[in-house]
């Protein structure tokens, strides 16, 4: 289906015209508002240990912020780039907003991920314990 041809005169045709447009400008607010997440995230990452991030200040984080850490401290951990989902974020988070003893997460390129003494541990193949 082409969009431009097909989608976008039949959202015009049903909703209105300006639909576009509309679209357009939700597009542009929305990646400005994911670029300045990326940002703050970034400087919130920044002032973290990587291998070891303190629970009590990610759960001070709001969520978008949160889960970006995460990504972040992930791939610092050595998990190849676009590696991570968002299942694999959802559990690391739940090690943190939702804590009930469950284990480590395993994730792609061997790093693992778990809860001990107040913060996540994050170990890249080499170094975790076999």
């Amino acid at each position: 289906m082409k969009v431009r041809e097909v989608l976008l005169p039949a959202l015009e045709e049903g909703i209105g015209p300006g639909v576009a447009e509309a679209l357009a400008r939700s597009a542009k607010l929305l990646r400005d508002d994911a670029d300045a997440l990326d940002e703050w995230a970034e400087r919130e990452f920044a002032h973290l240990e990587n291998a070891y991030l303190d629970i009590s200040a990610l759960e001070k984080m709001p969520k978008a912020v949160r889960t970006r850490v995460l990504r972040m401290a992930v791939y610092a951990a050595g998990a190849p780039q676009g590696s991570i989902s968002a299942d694999h974020v959802s559990a690391i988070e739940a090690l943190v907003t939702n804590w009930h003893g469950q284990g480590a997460c395993d994730l792609p390129g061997g790093v693992k991920v778990w809860r001990l003494s107040g913060r996540l541990s994050l170990l890249a193949p080499s170094s975790n314990p076999t």
